[in-house]
């Protein structure tokens, strides 16, 4: 079943679990972008969102982070500038999938980031009605990883990690961006340090960020 559906169906789960839900929203463009990390308007607001339950490989713009690129280079099997290129063309695949409006679900989980500014974990609905973390995953483009909560459509954490860790085997068997270069004979069993329904650990985030905008944003007159 379509992920739209799904999603109206379940409204009142979404509400009860504080889901808030953004409709036609929009991509900002910014050299900050990439593949599960973006800056997007809402009406006259806007946002830093970041993906929920996956990862996709850090650019080559933060190469610094030598921990978090080897682990993502390690759980794909394969090199740094494979990984590199992964990250470019996750960015790509990314910013194709929001060229029209789409929708933003979020529980108002903080991201933290290496940004001052807040950053939100979100899921999204493409304008086609696909989920943005599943089709990046279907891609090989990124990892099963992260913050995993219960999901506004009553689907519970690990129900969903099994579902994305289906199509990352999906990926693989058809060598699909990482996986049509890696060294593996097999995904990682499992891709997440978190455990189910759990947000990251106090020293890795904020609490509830409310939704905080961007502090650019300016008001329509």
């Amino acid at each position: 079943m379509r992920f739209l559906a799904l999603l109206c169906c379940f409204v009142s789960a979404a509400s009860a679990n504080e889901w808030q839900k953004l409709s036609n929203c929009q991509l900002i463009e910014t050299p900050y972008n990439d593949g599960d990390s973006f800056h997007v308007r809402h009406e006259v607001r806007e946002f830093i969102f970041r993906l929920g339950y996956v990862d996709c490989p850090e650019t080559q713009a933060l190469k610094e982070f030598t921990e978090r690129t080897t682990d993502q280079a390690k759980y794909f099997g394969i090199n740094k500038t494979q990984l590199f290129q992964l990250a470019d063309d996750a960015s790509a695949l990314t910013k194709e999938l929001l060229k029209q409006p789409f929708t933003v679900w979020t529980d108002g989980t903080d991201a933290k980031g290496n940004s001052q500014l807040a950053r939100t974990f979100v899921i999204i609905q493409t304008a086609s009605g696909e989920d943005l973390g599943e089709v990046i995953v279907e891609r090989g483009l990124a990892r099963v990883y992260g913050y995993s909560p219960p999901r506004p459509d009553g689907v519970t954490s690990s129900q969903y990690r099994k579902k994305l860790k289906e199509l990352e085997q999906k990926a693989f068997d058809q060598k699909r961006g990482a996986w049509a270069e890696t060294r593996r004979k097999s995904p990682p069993l499992y891709g997440t340090q978190l455990q189910s329904g759990t947000a990251p650990p106090p020293s890795e985030r904020n609490p509830k960020s409310s939704l905080t905008p961007h502090p650019s944003y300016v008001p329509a007159i």
